[in-house]
């Protein structure tokens, strides 16, 4: 029997029901199966140009003969129904209303059948998935032995292995992260592990994050500080620490055991909060701690935090620090009003977004005698007290529409060779820089700027032109 004097829904349902995989009737189309076997344990599949819908079942495989009986107690409704009875009486005479709740209760047993049905061919299809990913895992693992890459030269995995640490170690402050990269080597196969082992440098890196550990977390992270400690040997150790909120005391055994080697740090980034700097500075006051080979030090204030004095008597013997990146949200990051910061061989100094109190700026600046460079993050614009220094690099970082005129007003730098402007935002729309504040620094510092660069910024031509005749030597480069 074919489909042609069917309804158009009743053909509809048909097809819809042609797309179930299901084992009904067990008539069989033809002997390619043998009665035996049941539908459920045959391998499917269906020949769409012979795909037709009758009025008791759509026959499915056309290897077993499975078939889904759609209408095995009535056809499927159709919209002419509702419009049959649009403009009758609302109220059904006896026997009507007895058909009504016959045809009802059938439809609520098909409905039942289909959900049963389908609830059987999604467990049918989950198990079809979780083969098919178990395949796709074998497959991949297979290949992997196949992989150039296991064949590749020790010196080149050498270099590829420093270059993913350096990705760790190029976090920046806002970005700081568990430095896994040299875990991850490690436990590709036995070869990874005996070259990563034997490369000291790869675990001269440290990155802690405090502040959001399990107790089984820090045991692990204590481990895994400790074997970094034990491959590195005696290389200078870069570290990163960081935690966003109160660090409780169960936390300080890492920086403990960090202080331990304290001679040996070169790089240390912090992102702590007001108590953790305390606990921070607190620890490397303690007797025999010392930072010889200290070349770098970065403090970033998250938010909601209050500033903290350097009042760290390791810093005085730090002979090699030369640089100090000091950024937050505080109001007065830099709290140096009574007592200078102990960095006399300063040569950088960056202040970065958040600094606001200008009279602090000032003093930071004038107590490191021998900074050769400067860079503000200009902010909210804060009130400088006047100050002279000897920098011969200031960059000036813009952030938002602040001004730079307060900062360079204050300042008198006699020995300016290279001033420079760029967008704290890469990418973002250019402003326009107004350069008169330039102009009184140039005349009130006697100073010959040799060079102008800007990045991500404008300039007035008219004022560039104004600035070379105060500066005839000084080269424009943006």
């Amino acid at each position: 029997m074919t489909s042609t004097n069917l309804p158009p829904m009743a053909f509809g349902g048909h097809l819809f029901a042609s797309f179930s995989n299901t084992a009904g009737s067990e008539q069989y189309k033809d002997d390619r199966c043998a009665p035996q076997v049941h539908p459920s344990e045959c391998f499917h599949y269906l020949e769409s140009d012979n795909m037709t819908a009758t009025h008791q079942a759509t026959k499915l495989c056309h290897n077993c003969g499975t078939e889904f009986c759609s209408t095995a107690w009535m056809p499927i409704p159709c919209n002419t129904f509702s419009q049959q009875y649009r403009w009758t009486s609302n109220v059904l005479a006896a026997p009507e209303e007895i058909e009504y709740r016959r045809e009802i209760s059938d439809a609520r047993v098909e409905v039942s059948r289909y959900e049963h049905e389908l609830m059987r061919l999604a467990q049918i299809m989950s198990k079809l998935d979780a083969e098919r990913a178990a395949m796709e895992t074998f497959i991949q693992q297979k290949e992997s032995f196949l992989s150039p890459i296991r064949s590749m030269p020790t010196e080149i995995l050498e270099l590829i292995f420093e270059c993913a640490v350096d990705l760790d170690v190029s976090c920046t402050m806002s970005t700081f992260r568990e430095a896994l990269s040299v875990h991850r080597i490690s436990l590709v196969c036995s070869r990874w592990r005996d070259i990563a082992t034997s490369m000291p440098g790869l675990w001269s890196f440290i990155s802690v994050s405090l502040g959001r550990h399990t107790q089984h977390d820090l045991i692990v992270s204590e481990a895994l500080i400790r074997r970094h400690l034990e491959l590195a040997g005696n290389k200078l150790l870069t570290i990163r620490i960081s935690s966003e909120n109160y660090v409780p005391h169960a936390h300080y055994p890492f920086i403990v055991q960090l202080a331990h080697h304290a001679h040996r740090w070169k790089d240390v980034r912090i992102r702590l909060s007001t108590a953790g700097v305390a606990k921070f500075y607190e620890i490397l006051n303690r007797p025999g701690v010392s930072l010889p080979n200290l070349e770098l030090l970065a403090i970033d204030y998250p938010a909601n935090s209050y500033s903290r004095e350097f009042r760290c008597n390791s810093f005085m013997g730090a002979s090699k620090l030369r640089e100090v990146h000091i950024s937050g949200s505080g109001t007065q990051i830099v709290k140096v009003h009574q007592h200078p910061l102990p960095f006399p061989q300063f040569g950088a100094i960056t202040l970065g977004e958040g600094i606001q109190d200008g009279v602090s700026v000032a003093r930071l600046i004038a107590t490191a005698e021998n900074v050769d460079r400067l860079t503000v993050t200009i902010g909210p614009s804060p009130t400088y007290s006047p100050v002279s220094s000897d920098i011969k690099t200031l960059e000036v970082i813009l952030t938002g529409d602040f001004s730079v005129r307060p900062l360079l007003d204050a300042l008198t730098l006699p020995k300016l060779n290279t001033l420079v402007f760029r967008r704290a935002d890469v990418g973002s729309d250019s402003r326009v820089v107004d350069l008169d504040p330039v102009f009184g620094l140039v005349a009130r510092s006697t100073c010959r700027p040799r060079q102008l660069v800007v990045k991500e910024v404008k300039v007035l031509d008219s004022q560039i032109e104004a600035l070379l005749q105060h500066a005839p030597q000084m080269v424009v480069i943006s």
